[in-house]
């Protein structure tokens, strides 16, 4: 599906991002916690166990971001995708929450 994918951009506060890039991975194993991020999603396949799965890939448009001043910052993703099957679109806008923080505040004494 992701071969098909046309019209794909990213802008970053309202300006294009001028290099999304696809990256493919290699091979991996990842470990969930027993509480995860795939429990909400799959809930009507139940939990989704704690434990090792392998293997995984992922393969996906990404883009590499400048560092961003304190703040609130809009990242917005879109692509469309006509060739395997209905005509479908992503359109995606995350709200990213900077806020500055330095290593010495974090340090216990």
């Amino acid at each position: 599906m992701i071969d098909a994918a046309t019209n794909i951009s990213a802008e970053l506060d309202g300006e294009r991002i001028e290099h999304v890039r696809r990256i493919r991975s290699e091979v991996f194993a990842f470990v969930l916690p027993e509480e995860n991020l795939f429990d909400a999603p799959c809930k009507s396949l139940g939990n989704v166990p704690a434990g090792v799965y392998s293997p995984a890939v992922d393969d996906g448009f990404y883009v590499s971001l400048r560092p961003l001043k304190p703040g609130s910052h809009t990242l917005r993703f879109h692509a469309e995708n006509s060739a395997s099957g209905p005509e479908s679109t992503q359109d995606v806008t995350y709200t990213l929450t900077v806020v500055h923080a330095s290593v010495s505040e974090h340090r216990e004494h």
